[in-house]
């Protein structure tokens, strides 16, 4: 997995305020506001991905990461969860699981692609062999570090999301409800706005 203390945020209560102009001379609904932009900005585990991490299906923020795969015999390729890929530490193969040293793949048998891609590929014509969870990588990728370097779309589809939730906070757990001649229907907790979906888009991890 990877060790996260607290991951970094897509949005500031500041970002999001400025669409809610309501809420900037009052910190009262900080902590509510804190909670919606945490539970949009995922939380940054490898195992767990959660909120627009597990919409895009990959990590935002830089780290070193420690995944397993498996194989079907059939691949040369890893698709990594946290990208780009700034370097590969080691990569192991052991169907026995144990990782020891003498299951370390050589550095020239495999390549990682540093255009900006998750893909990790073998050399040579060379597949990975049969396993369930055999194979472990350790690498450092990833879009930033901080908050300040957050890509503008993310950090605009974050105030765009927080801030309806915030405006439908009233309301979170209605669905639709039938009336004469017409219906009301209001969007589900963890429903995206169809602008906050469009914006995520160009980030979901592509898988070959």
């Amino acid at each position: 997995g990877k060790k996260v203390t607290q991951p970094v945020q897509l949005a500031t209560i500041d970002d999001v305020k400025q669409l809610l102009p309501e809420t900037r001379s009052m910190d009262e609904y900080d902590p509510l506001l804190r909670m919606y932009i945490n539970a949009f900005s995922g939380g940054g585990t490898v195992n767990q991905l959660s909120g627009a991490e597990a919409f895009c299906n990959r990590i935002f923020q830089s780290g070193t990461n420690t995944e397993y795969f498996s194989s079907d015999g059939q691949t040369n390729l890893l698709t990594v969860t946290v990208y780009p890929i700034t370097s590969i530490t080691n990569i192991w193969v052991d169907t026995a699981q144990v990782f020891a040293a003498g299951t370390v793949l050589t550095p020239d048998s495999y390549f990682a692609d540093l255009r900006g891609q998750p893909f990790i590929r073998l050399r040579y014509g060379s597949f990975f062999s049969v396993g369930e969870q055999h194979i472990k990588v350790t690498y450092a990728g990833g879009l930033y570090t901080t908050s300040a370097a957050v890509d503008p779309a993310l950090k605009l589809a974050c105030c765009l999301q927080v801030a309806f939730w915030f405006q439908r906070r009233g309301q979170l757990g209605l669905q639709s409800e039938g009336m004469q001649g017409g219906s009301i229907s209001q969007f589900e907790p963890m429903q995206y706005l169809p602008q906050v979906k469009q914006l995520l888009h160009t980030f979901k991890r592509v898988t070959h």
